[in-house]
């Protein structure tokens, strides 16, 4: 540039003159938004094989506090810490509830929800101190020590994010929810719909608003959380 500058007679101020380099961009493989890796197509399965890894490895060190911690409340709210609020962040954007799943969902990254329960279940093994040979069914082992499945967390989520969506129109995923037509009985029930079939989020706030009439009834946010508690232990035996 100071070359060409000086063949054809011009002044170049060098303090000021910003280069630009022209060059192939490097090509990034996954977004990351909001504590979320989203894949080149939309999908969310790097996501999910990083959260698997993550509890992987927080409930192996949950293994260790367990041989040093007296088994009990300590342990326990060490264990919902780590390893439940890992799992919480996004669940309801990033996988589908159980029993709603279908082909097209996994092939969007869905996810299945499988693996990350088998890990849920053997942290509830070493928060009660017992083994996979002891034959305990594992619902009763989450059941002593307070944890959730993955389809609560996933459950629970959704109906608060559907309440949300359904009485603030402002909220920022509000148009992923829609009424029914008004000459449906669909409308009377205040039952909604999800705007696209490419929305996992939209999916689970639908499934969710239209199986509860105490969440659609719900007047305050107290209310709300109260019934989305409730449908995600109705929804807790999807996992077992």
């Amino acid at each position: 540039m100071v070359e060409y500058s000086r063949d054809n007679a011009l002044h170049l101020n060098v303090e000021k003159t910003q280069i630009l380099h022209l060059m192939n961009p490097q090509t990034i493989g996954t977004l990351g938004l909001l504590g979320v890796e989203i894949d080149r197509n939309g999908a969310f399965g790097t996501h999910h094989a990083n959260v698997l890894n993550e509890l992987r490895r927080r409930t192996g060190a949950i293994r260790r506090l367990a041989s040093v911690l007296p088994r009990g409340k300590l342990l326990n709210e060490i264990a919902r810490a780590l390893v439940i609020g890992k799992l919480n962040v996004c669940a309801w954007v990033t996988r589908r509830s159980q029993g709603y799943q279908d082909q097209s969902r996994r092939e969007l990254g869905a996810g299945d929800n499988a693996a990350v329960q088998v890990i849920l279940n053997d942290l509830a093994r070493t928060l009660n101190g017992v083994r996979r040979s002891d034959r305990i069914r594992a619902s009763d082992l989450l059941d002593r020590c307070g944890l959730p499945t993955v389809n609560e967390v996933v459950t629970s989520q959704s109906a608060m994010a559907a309440w949300k969506v359904s009485n603030d129109p402002t909220f920022p995923l509000a148009e992923l929810l829609v009424g029914h037509d008004e000459r449906t009985r669909g409308a009377a029930l205040n039952l909604k719909k999800a705007s696209t079939s490419r929305s996992v989020a939209a999916k689970n706030m639908a499934d969710a608003w239209s199986s509860s009439p105490d969440l659609r009834d719900a007047q305050t946010l107290v209310e709300a959380r109260q019934h989305a508690k409730i449908l995600g232990r109705r929804a807790r035996g999807a996992d077992s």
